[in-house]
């Protein structure tokens, strides 16, 4: 019984050692897998992780490149736009200056083809006198760059002393009218079309320093003359290279008279800047134009008398003006006066004040800055506007006394 028992033992201390032998392997074993699996899921993990910090690395990569290309696309974009808005800002200044700023024509600057002439005349006077008054007149002209255009119809006698046809303000007369209905519609309508294909003030023409517009009120202001017998003697001006000249002929005037009258209103036409074209149509100061009126008035006087006696063939141009200056004197008339003026400048020509040609050639009138000339501060000017009326005659010739000559 011992012995089976020992056996037992025995059997069972093996089964034990095999057991323990068995649980060592197992034992054994489990941390072997362990290992493995925490290799694996080490190794799962570091590929996740190695994934996530590639992914984390792309999509910063991606996020950084994308944020530089966006930017420098932003930062072109911008510098485009940017560029953008300062080219149509400067073009914008660029137009607003060019709008307000004008740099007159001159005779180097403003070239034009052969300036035409077109007559619309309803008077006795003929038409190839006019044109005749027109072509040797102009042709005196040193810069002669703008087409004339001439309206001229009759009128009959005074009735009323200015304030013509309704206006309050007008220097102009009134006159019979004598121009038949047709006539008035035929002129009125010739003269609003003239106006209205001025190419300043239509699209493709030159308006020089873009203040031309039209005017309405003074239109119909001439068209009230017209119907309403105003002795309109006058030269509109639309544009710089389109000028015109109005004259009512009444009827008690001569031909020479309405000749003279003519040439007046011519050299007005042609003379480039008296003041319209320096003050942007009276929209700046004019008053040193203004208080000039005598030598604007004096020079186209004058250049009437100087062409009138080429055309004639006459030896001594002035003689009526020193008879009617001389009366202007006498009567204590002023300088204001077109025959009182015209002697004044004939004085200043006479003493070697002033060139003829000056006056004759409308060289006088090329520039804005002709007033600075005439200041009374110049000696020359002053002693003109002193003893222009210093005239007599002497054995039926009219002139200046000799003592007003010496120097």
């Amino acid at each position: 019984m011992k012995k089976i028992f020992s056996v037992w033992i025995v059997i069972s201390t093996l089964l034990m050692l095999a057991c323990s032998s068995s649980d060592t392997e197992n034992q054994t074993s489990i941390p072997a897998t362990t290992q493995a699996t925490a290799q694996a899921t080490t190794r799962a993990a570091t590929a996740q992780a190695t994934t996530r910090a590639t992914t984390r690395a792309t999509t910063q990569a991606t996020t950084q490149v994308t944020t530089q290309v966006t930017t420098q696309a932003t930062a072109q974009a911008t510098a485009r736009a940017t560029a953008r808005a300062t080219t149509q800002a400067t073009t914008q200044a660029t137009t607003t200056t060019t709008a307000t700023i004008w740099i007159a024509p001159s005779p180097q600057t403003f070239t034009k083809g052969a300036p035409t002439i077109q007559i619309f005349n309803y008077s006795s006077l003929s038409d190839a006198d006019i044109h005749l008054w027109t072509e040797v007149a102009s042709s005196k002209i040193n810069w002669w760059h703008a087409d004339i255009t001439a309206f001229i119809w009759p009128i009959g006698k005074e009735i009323a002393e200015g304030n013509c046809c309704g206006h309050g303000d007008d220097r102009f007369n009134t006159f019979e009218v004598v121009l038949t209905p047709q006539q008035i519609d035929e002129l009125t309508s010739k003269f609003e079309t003239y106006i209205n294909n001025a190419s300043c003030l239509n699209p493709g023409g030159i308006n020089f320093g873009g203040w031309q517009t039209p005017d309405n009120d003074g239109v119909e202001r001439i068209l009230s003359w017209i119907r309403g017998g105003g002795d309109a003697a006058t030269a509109p001006d639309p544009c710089f290279d389109e000028r015109g000249v109005l004259y009512a002929f009444p009827s008690e005037s001569s031909q020479s008279e309405g000749r003279h009258t003519y040439l007046h209103e011519l050299y007005h036409a042609q003379s480039s800047y008296l003041n319209n074209y320096c003050t942007r149509g009276g929209q700046d100061n004019s008053e040193k134009y203004e208080n000039l009126r005598w030598v604007a008035e004096g020079t186209a006087h004058y250049f009437a008398y100087y062409v009138a006696a080429e055309i004639d063939d006459l030896s001594q141009p002035f003689e009526q003006m020193f008879k009617t200056a001389y009366i202007g004197g006498r009567d204590g008339e002023s300088i204001d006066t077109a025959d009182n003026a015209a002697a004044a400048l004939r004085l200043m020509v006479e003493r070697g004040d002033l060139k003829e040609s000056d006056i004759i050639d409308g060289s006088i009138f090329e520039s804005c800055d002709w007033p600075d000339q005439w200041k009374t501060s110049d000696s020359a000017v002053t002693y003109a506007l002193d003893n222009w009326m210093q005239i007599d005659s002497n054995n039926g010739n009219w002139g200046f006394k000799s003592a007003i000559l010496d120097r």
